[in-house]
C-alpha cells in the first residue's frame, strides 16, 4: 500500500498531507476491522452479516487486483522508458566515429576467419 501511495505521490504531485491523511485513514479502518468490530455486542442477523462480510472481500479483492495492475503498468511503463533510453545511446554510439571503428575491426576479424576457415577446408579436402 504504501509504495501504491508514494507512486501516486510523485505521478499526481498530491501533497504529503493527503497521503499522510489517506493512510492513517486506512490503518484507522483496518485497526476497527480486526479489533473493535468482532468484540461489538451487537444484534445483527447471521444472514445481513454473511452479505456485509462477502461484499467488502469483493470489493477489497477488486482493490487488490486494480493495485496490481497498476504497479504492472507502471513497471512496464519505467522499463519501457529505460529500454527506449539505452536504443537511443546504442543508436548515437554507431553513428560516431569510435563506433564505427568498433563495427569496421569487428567485420575486418570476422572477413579473416572466414578467409581462414576457407583455406583451412581447402587443404583438407586435398
Amino acid at each position: 500500500m504504501n509504495t501504491f501511495l508514494e507512486g501516486i505521490k510523485e505521478k499526481r504531485g498530491i501533497k504529503v498531507n493527503n497521503l499522510t491523511v489517506l493512510r492513517s485513514t486506512s490503518l484507522g479502518c483496518a485497526v476497527i476491522a480486526i479489533i473493535v468490530l468482532p468484540n461489538l455486542k451487537i444484534d445483527i442477523p447471521v444472514k445481513t452479516v454473511n452479505a456485509w462480510s462477502d461484499a467488502i472481500s469483493l470489493i477489497s479483492l477488486g482493490l487488490a487486483i486494480t493495485l496490481i495492475g497498476f504497479k504492472t503498468e507502471r513497471t512496464r511503463k519505467s522499463l519501457s522508458n529505460k529500454t527506449m533510453f539505452t536504443r537511443n545511446e546504442v543508436s548515437e554510439f554507431f553513428k560516431s566515429t569510435e563506433g564505427q571503428n568498433l563495427i569496421d575491426e569487428r567485420i575486418r576479424r570476422l572477413g579473416l576467419q572466414d578467409v581462414n576457415m576457407i583455406g583451412e577446408f581447402n587443404a583438407e579436402s586435398k
